[in-house]
């Protein structure tokens, strides 16, 4: 509990530091702040984007923290290390909260530090980080820590202002077009005229999701924006919206994955995040469709192959079908008792009928591909298949029959 001689002297320093951070606006600047701010605070600071990349720190020399001497050597972190700080929650901790918050484990345990929030329009755009080596701060650091926060916002929007108008357009076509909301030829051209953008051939659909905090999806878009010419991102709601464009003639979607996909796939390991991917399209008056098959893709793919990231729609149609079918009828209904058969013998005498007959059929009947899925020689496959006609008392020569299991088994998920 503060006392009023305490509370007058706080109000004070804080009037003292609106001045003089008053003043650094003035003269312009990220540098400029940060060293007036560790000049009020009497510690080290450092200030980065929402990309962790550093805009500013005082003093310039290195002080044995791992996080400020990289950054004294270089102007980011290593991926690594941006790495544990996601998996030791540090950024998530820090993002939670509306004031300045208290950090002293992980990459920053030997020397703990303050990290607030640098807010624009709702939106975390960066970070500023006040090191205590002496490990004791009190109320007034929190408070002149938020102060930092706030001039240093002030500053980031005066640079918006002058570099971001046009990429603020850009971002509201984008968002329109992916939302349905540019509905006429029309309305298309006075766009794309008014930006003076020309949106090439061939186009795709990339959605992108996680668990992560949506901040996180706002860093990802900010990467794509400076790294890739071609991309288009928006977040809407919880999730990345990419459109890409110009893609090769006749690429592949095996080809379209191993090059431009693969080139933000490290964004995806490193933030858990997940990819939906369209099929190629040439026209954009039909972008609602392929953001359809995107998000399908996602959707699906998160619970049909949880050990993959990237999911492409084309790979995923004929299970987007059976979770739209399985969502509107009772599966049971449909399904051929030659399954349920082979699994009441498989529970009784511990073989793997069902499992051979399930691998069979949704390889197409290859044998060579059940050969090797199940480990097993080419004679143990054919001795199973035949007891399989014989307890199913049915025909793997017939087309239906093997049609409907195919169904079947993309029904049931098994």
């Amino acid at each position: 509990m503060l006392t009023n001689r305490e509370e007058l002297k706080d109000e004070q320093i804080l009037g003292d530091a609106y001045k003089k951070l008053f003043y650094a606006l003035e003269k312009g600047g990220f540098s400029t702040i940060a060293e007036v701010a560790s000049g009020l605070i009497k510690m080290p600071i450092i200030i980065v984007n929402a990309e962790l990349k550093k805009l500013a720190q005082y003093p310039n020399k290195a002080i044995g923290d791992p996080i400020w001497d990289r950054y004294f050597d270089d102007h980011e972190m290593t991926p690594q290390m941006t790495w544990q700080l996601l998996e030791d929650s540090i950024i998530k901790d820090s993002e939670s909260c509306e004031t300045p918050i208290w950090l002293d484990r992980s990459l920053v345990e030997d020397i703990p530090r303050l990290v607030g929030n640098i807010k624009i329009d709702g939106i975390i755009e960066g970070y500023v980080g006040v090191l205590f080596p002496g490990r004791v701060y009190s109320n007034i650091h929190v408070r002149l820590t938020q102060l930092i926060c706030r001039t240093v916002a002030i500053e980031m929007q005066k640079d918006f202002h002058h570099r971001s108008s046009r990429n603020a357009l850009i971002m509201a076509f984008i968002s329109d077009l992916f939302q349905a909301k540019i509905k006429t030829h029309r309305e298309f051209t006075r766009w794309t005229e008014s930006l003076r953008i020309t949106l090439v051939p061939r186009f795709c659909v990339v959605v992108t999701a996680g668990d992560r905090e949506k901040t996180t999806l706002h860093y990802v878009k900010n990467i794509v924006d400076e790294t890739e010419p071609t991309m288009h991102a928006v977040v809407i709601e919880e999730k990345l919206y990419v459109l890409v464009t110009k893609l090769k003639d006749k690429i592949t979607p095996k080809d379209f994955l191993d090059t431009r996909v693969k080139q933000i796939e490290y964004l995806l390991n490193m933030y858990k995040l997940e990819s939906g991917v369209s099929s190629i399209f040439d026209d954009l008056s039909s972008i609602g469709t392929y953001k359809y098959q995107a998000e399908q893709a996602l959707n699906v793919g998160r619970i049909s192959r949880p050990e993959d990231n990237i999911f492409i729609y084309n790979d995923m149609v004929l299970e987007n079908i059976m979770s739209s079918v399985r969502n509107q009828i009772d599966s049971q209904n449909y399904i051929h008792p030659a399954i349920d058969a082979l699994r009441n013998y498989d529970n009784k005498h511990g073989t793997e009928y069902l499992k051979t007959l399930r691998i069979y059929i949704t390889s197409m009947c290859k044998h060579h591909v059940t050969i090797e899925a199940l480990h097993i020689h080419r004679n143990t496959l054919l001795y199973r298949l035949r007891k399989i006609e014989e307890l199913t008392e049915t025909s793997l020569e017939n087309e239906r029959f093997c049609a409907l299991l195919l169904c079947n088994f993309y029904l049931l998920d098994e």
